[in-house]
This record gives structure tokens, C-alpha cells and sequence, in this order.
């Protein structure tokens, strides 16, 4: 018997997604998907993913804010590279696939591998000390004033 959690998609319902031109051909009826939902739901949903797949046909930028809203809570995501792919997240632990095939077997190898509170942790850390946008401001307004 199959314990894992179900794939859940937020963002998009499955009428959407099946008619998408690019992601229906990926659509599965099996999977959870939850439309557009306010941001606590989607929050508590991020904070208990085993994973987060946040492929990006044009790769991972600083305005993709589902990404970063994954890595605040502390969950794994894994994304990928492409012609807009901002090399700032080489060094980050955002998991990054270059090719499809690449992205297929990472998600399954994380899929596969516990994650530990510590891990999180350290995503949440990151996400603080990187990208949070009121941390970032706080900084910034700091340095005008000195």
C-alpha cells in the first residue's frame, strides 16, 4: 500500500492544466489539484511538502516568488535552469535540474530521501538571511541611514 502523500497542485485546477498547451501533457487524475487558494492555505501546504517541483521552462529568476514562498517554509524544491536562469541560485539550496530528464530523476531521488528538521531549518535560514523581502528592506534602510 502506497503511504506517500498525493501530488498536489496549487495554482491551477485540473480543467487548467489538462488544457494547458505545454504542462497537460503531464496530467494526471490521480493527483490533488486545489485551483488558486489564499496564501495561509497554500503556506500550510508548502510547510508540510515532502517536495516542491517548481520547473520553470525559462529557469529560476529572482521573480519567481512560488519558488521562494516554498524555500521560506523550509521545504525542498526543486527547480530548474534555462535561458533566464540567474546564477545567484548555484549557491543556494534550491535544487536545480538543467534538463528535463535531470528533473525527473532528481525529483525522484529527493522524492526517495528523507529530509531532516535541521535541513529545513537551514532552507528557512537562507531564505532570511538572501531573500526575505522585509529583511531585505530593513538592510537596505539601514545603509541609507548610516
Amino acid at each position: 500500500m502506497d503511504t506517500d502523500p498525493p501530488l498536489i497542485v496549487i495554482g491551477a485546477d485540473a480543467d487548467t492544466v489538462r488544457a494547458h498547451p505545454t504542462v497537460g501533457k503531464w496530467f494526471r487524475e490521480q493527483w490533488d489539484y486545489r485551483g488558486r487558494l489564499p496564501a495561509p492555505d497554500i503556506m500550510r501546504l508548502l510547510s508540510a511538502a515532502k517536495l516542491v517541483l517548481s520547473p520553470f521552462i525559462d529557469g529560476m529568476t529572482g521573480r519567481r516568488t512560488s519558488a521562494f514562498a516554498a524555500l521560506s517554509a523550509g521545504a525542498r524544491v526543486l527547480t530548474s535552469s534555462g535561458h533566464l536562469f540567474d546564477p545567484f541560485f548555484m549557491k543556494s539550496p534550491f535544487h536545480i535540474a538543467a534538463t528535463m530528464e535531470d528533473f525527473v530523476q532528481t525529483a525522484a531521488t529527493l522524492w526517495a530521501t528523507a529530509d531532516s528538521d535541521s535541513e529545513r531549518q537551514r532552507r528557512i535560514e537562507w531564505h532570511q538571511t538572501h531573500v526575505d523581502p522585509a529583511l531585505l528592506d530593513a538592510r537596505l534602510l539601514a545603509m541609507v541611514l548610516e
